[in-house]
């Protein structure tokens, strides 16, 4: 199968996103990072049904999420923190979260990026 079949070509196309439940890590990783894009607004339709299979692979693609985790894109470091941060074992993403929470930047204060960080740290009680 061509793993184009896979990335969701709208908001709305929902099919690649339930195929991808068919599929192991080692089958998909080279797009991880196009389909870690459609997690950039949890208000799309596609998001959500995406976010449930990312999540069974999420031991696999710390740096994927530290890669967004990274970048100054908010809305999206706040879904992701959202979607991966209550369940990550990843001492990384962990640190990077902890980090938010108690470091942020004006924009991630703004964007209430620090608050979803606070909220998965009680959660997940890492402290």
């Amino acid at each position: 199968m061509n793993l184009n079949q896979l990335i969701p070509k709208d908001k709305s196309d929902l099919l690649p996103a339930y195929r991808l439940e068919d599929y192991k890590y080692e089958e998909i990783k080279s797009i991880i990072p196009q389909l870690m894009e459609w997690l950039q607004d949890m208000n799309w339709p596609v998001a959500g049904i995406l976010a449930e299979n990312l999540l069974r692979y999420q031991d696999d693609i710390e740096d994927e999420i530290m890669f967004v985790l990274n970048t100054n894109d908010e809305v999206w470091k706040y879904w992701v923190i959202s979607i991966f941060g209550k369940s990550t074992k990843s001492k990384k993403i962990q640190e990077r979260i902890n980090q938010i929470a108690t470091h942020p930047t004006p924009t991630e204060v703004i964007d209430e990026v620090n608050l979803v960080a606070i909220e998965v740290i009680k959660f997940a009680k890492w402290s």
